[in-house]
Order: structure tokens, then sequence, then C-alpha cells
């Protein structure tokens, strides 16, 4: 009898070695995919904002919101980060991304752009309703 039972626990515990592995995996493929759309959001939406500048001589400040019709903007089908937020102080203009959907849901980056001295800060703050192992 207990052969019989040391046959069976080996297997089970490899596939739920096997199953915990390919969860961790998953997850960690799907942060490095928000963290991809993060800054590819960034870059669109502050390239808009310096060809706003450029014609009007000030930045479009705006609310939480998915879209601009102003800047030509819209994340309402983006995967991860769908609200945007620009307020400006001065000649500083900063940009603020929210994941509103899934394990990342709460997920922020904040970018500050200066004309003079570009892209000054940018910072991704990052929450999880799981905890993910740093590697």
């Amino acid at each position: 009898m207990k052969r019989n039972i040391s046959a069976v626990v080996f297997p089970v515990a490899v596939c739920a070695f096997f199953a915990l592995s390919v969860c961790f995996v998953y997850l960690k493929q799907v942060r490095i995919e928000m963290l991809n759309e993060a800054g590819i959001i960034t870059g669109v939406i502050l390239k808009k904002q310096n060809m706003y500048f450029t014609q009007t001589g000030k930045f479009l400040e705006f609310g939480d919101t998915p879209s601009s019709s102003e800047l030509g903007i819209d994340l309402s089908a983006n995967v991860f980060f769908t609200l945007m937020k620009a307020e400006v102080y001065g000649d500083v203009l900063t940009v603020t991304i929210t994941n509103t959907k899934g394990f990342f849901k709460g997920t922020r980056s904040v970018s500050k752009f200066d004309n003079k001295n570009g892209m000054t800060h940018y910072e991704v703050i990052e929450k999880s309703s799981i905890p993910l192992p740093r590697l």
C-alpha cells in the first residue's frame, strides 16, 4: 500500500510544480507586455503634446480620460492602460497613464517632460493583485 501512495504522490507533485511554474512565467510575460505598452503610450502622448505645443505655444491639460480629440489619441482599445491624465506646471508637462484592467489594475506610469530639457522623469508605479517574485 505504501508503494502505491508514493507512486501517485511523486507524479502529482511534479505536475503541481510545473503548473505553478507556468503561472509565474505567464505573469512575468504579462508584466513585460504591460511595461512595453506603458512606454509606447507615453511616447505617443508626449509626441502629440510636443506637436500641440509647437502649434499653440502651450501643453494641453486634461483630467483622467480615455481619449483626447485635440491630440487624436484614444486609449479605450488598449489592453492595459486605458486612462491618461496631463497636468501642466509652468513649462513642465506631467503625463500619467493608468492601468484599469487585469492583474495589474492600478499600475501607473508617470512621466515629466520639459521642452527645454526633454524627458526629465519616467516612473512606473506597479500595483498587483498577486505577489510576484522579482527575478
